[in-house]
């Protein structure tokens, strides 16, 4: 095999794989319905000609397919060849119409139906009818030169050879000057410099192809040389005009990842295929040097695939620093990506994180992301005013959040006119929700800074009315029932009574110190409730018992004061003093979801049939203003987020008085390392 040869095989697959992997996203993007015109961008696949298009891609795949396959054959003469010489003949004349008709028809309409330029008016009819026939002749030779092949037609193979390589060539450089003209025309008429510019490259093409098609009519008439050279060439044009109006035309946004794939593809095949062609020379000389036997590696036995493997190692390495720099030198040079995409993502956020407002985040955002693409950026939230009808964008990426989509990024026309790919597109995604968590962040917590302000003036406004009316509440009645129980413990157990004094000052101290203060602590709150609770043992004993579960993980959380002891206060007056036998009280503080439950249970007759939280009900206009003041407190400071229910346990014959907060896990600090769940009975003194 000579080196041309060698070239061929390498160049016809990364065709094959080139074309087939755009024809497999051709076919998912038709089954899909994702085909023409996007919004902010060009025709995804070929715009109004994407039939004529997608024939074309689909002809090139079998074209590479087909070079490959002869080039494959003549390694083993003993294949027979006129299969694959068939369907390249067939391929070959196929070319030529639907090259003219694919660009007659996206050249014409994509101009038309362009919103910034003007309606061209009526092509003449003559490019139709060239087009017609060469729909008429391209097949004609197409079966002429098949026949000839095949021996039907009484002609030697030699003149019929002749005969269609010359007029394969001349009806290309038809083809081809018909789609120059076609895009001159275009570009002449187009005021956009982008297309322009894209056109002249896609004229240069055409161009190279109509020198490469007459040195292939001098070759077959034999006054130049080089024929191997120019024949690869010139199959390998489709290739070239991929490439070129892909990158020119962003046809295809993958196209940097196909780049960078199909590079690598070709820069493997080469590498394996000159490694292992030194590599195992190399060992076969190495094992005759030792006197191995003349069989070579196959006298290597069991240790054969390991050697391979370790002649591998090498390649593979090299392989993988080799595509690193190989994707860093497209993105730097060719691409226009200044930044990778984790240095654009630190840059993006070192932007950001010194902003403290939503319009400081917009400019800083934008600023940004005009910086890591080179492109004039606007960001239009749904909140803001209607979008700036001067700025012209190429691209638009949409900024979503938990509650759908809440703006877009609008990113203009790039520096030096890149397009963007895919991995643009990726990156700016990816930006996009950067952007939407540190807006919906800062929203957050310009909310929480607006509820703190509403919590100090209500706390204010509590401290100066509800929680005041609480502790004049408790004091009287409470103080007047436990001086009467201590008096009647000093006798008898004096002991119990230099408690109760103890607990009943540690009530009153609390009451007094947190009057001023609308929050505490869980634990302190829960520590007051069981100083009150032993208190009222003293004068109710044995007929007394209560029982408070906590868990340490809400212990530190805080909660509005005597909010607990309110409940407890009721559950004692109208729950215990209504029972006969032993009143049971129950308190209990769960970690529930994302907040805290907090429920108060009694034995008592319950709470009658009308509203508990009227103050009407007879003998009950303490426990409804206290109830509602609960209400009314946990509605101000957490809105509906809060929860206040009263309901009777049938099963275990009481009364549940539950109210339940939110609380964020910042607030729940200590280790879960259980509960605590103390019962305490009290006795007659």
């Amino acid at each position: 095999m000579n080196l041309i040869h060698l070239i061929s095989l390498l160049v016809y697959t990364l065709g094959l794989f080139s074309f087939g992997t755009i024809l497999l996203l051709w076919v998912r993007g038709f089954v899909k319905g994702r085909w023409g015109h996007g919004r902010g961008g060009p025709p995804a696949f070929g715009g109004p000609g994407e039939l004529a298009g997608a024939a074309s891609i689909l002809v090139s795949f079998a074209w590479f397919g087909v070079n490959l396959v002869l080039q494959l054959i003549v390694l083993n003469p003993e294949i027979p060849q006129w299969p694959a010489m068939t369907l390249f003949l067939f391929l070959v004349f196929l070319y030529p119409p639907l090259i003219m008709h694919a660009n007659y028809r996206e050249e014409r309409c994509s101009f038309q139906e362009s919103a910034q330029e003007p309606r061209r008016p009526e092509w003449h009819p003559a490019w139709r009818y060239a087009i017609v026939a060469m729909y008429v002749v391209s097949p004609s030779m197409a079966i002429f030169s098949i026949l000839g092949f095949h021996q039907i037609l009484p002609i030697p193979i030699s003149k019929v050879s002749t005969i269609s390589t010359t007029a394969m060539a001349v009806l290309f450089i038809f083809a081809m000057a018909f789609s120059m003209a076609v895009s001159t025309i275009h570009r002449k008429q187009s005021k956009k410099k982008k297309i322009r510019t894209s056109r002249r490259w896609i004229a240069g093409l055409y161009g190279l192809a109509i020198l490469l098609f007459g040195a292939s009519i001098l070759t077959t008439l034999g006054w130049i040389q080089f024929h191997d050279v120019l024949d690869l060439a010139a199959k390998s044009l489709p290739l070239m005009f991929l490439f070129v109006v892909s990158y020119h035309e962003n046809r295809f946004e993958f196209l940097d990842l196909f780049l960078k794939r199909g590079l690598a593809l070709m820069i493997a095949l080469v590498s394996f295929t000159f490694w292992f062609a030194f590599s195992l020379h190399w060992l076969e000389g190495r094992i005759s040097w030792f006197g191995l036997g003349g069989a070579g590696l196959q006298t290597l036995g069991w240790a054969r695939p390991l050697v391979y493997a370790l002649c591998l190692l090498p390649i593979a390495f090299f392989l993988l620093w080799l595509y690193r720099r190989l994707g860093q030198w497209l993105d730097n040079v060719w691409l226009g990506r200044q930044f990778t995409t984790l240095e654009a993502v630190k840059h993006f956020l070192s932007t950001l994180q010194t902003a403290t407002t939503e319009r400081q985040l917009l400019e800083r955002a934008e600023k940004g992301i005009s910086d890591i693409f080179q492109a004039p950026t606007r960001i239009q939230l749904k909140i803001q005013a209607a979008p700036d009808p001067d700025f012209e964008f190429r691209k638009e990426v949409p900024i979503h959040s938990e509650r759908g989509q809440i703006g877009v990024i609008q990113l203009g026309t790039r520096t030096g006119n890149t397009p963007f790919f895919s991995e643009d597109l990726a990156l700016a995604g990816s930006l996009a929700e950067v952007f939407s968590f540190l807006f919906q962040n800062l929203r957050l917590r310009e909310r929480q800074q607006e509820q703190e302000r509403l919590a100090r003036e209500l706390s204010f406004q509590a401290n100066q009315s509800e929680l005041k009316a609480l502790r004049a509440q408790i004091n009287p009645h409470f103080l007047f029932n436990a001086l009467n129980a201590i008096a009647g413990l000093i006798h008898k157990n004096p002991l119990r009574a230099d408690k109760t004094v103890e607990r009943l000052a540690d009530v009153f101290r609390y009451t007094l110190r947190r009057s001023e203060n609308e929050w505490t602590l869980l634990e302190e709150e829960m520590e007051f409730v069981r100083a009150y609770l032993e208190v009222e043992q003293a004068r109710f004993g044995k007929r007394l018992q209560f029982r408070i579960h906590t868990t340490e993980e809400i212990r530190s959380i805080r909660i509005p004061t005597m909010t607990i002891q309110t409940l407890v206060e009721n559950a004692v007056k109208h729950g215990v003093s209504s029972v006969r036998g032993p009143g049971i009280i129950e308190i209990s503080a769960v970690k529930e979801g994302a907040g805290v439950r907090i429920d108060v249970a009694d034995n008592g007759p319950g709470f009658p049939q009308e509203d508990p939280l009227s103050d009407s009900s007879p003998g009950r206009k303490a426990t409804g203003y206290g109830l509602k003041n609960i209400v009314q407190r946990l509605e101000g400071y957490y809105g509906e987020a809060s929860e206040f229910s009263i309901r009777r346990d049938k099963e275990r014959e009481m009364t549940v008085v539950s109210f339940r907060i939110p609380v964020t896990e910042e607030k729940l600090t200590g280790s879960v390392e259980g509960g605590q769940d103390d019962l305490k009975s009290g006795g007659a003194a």
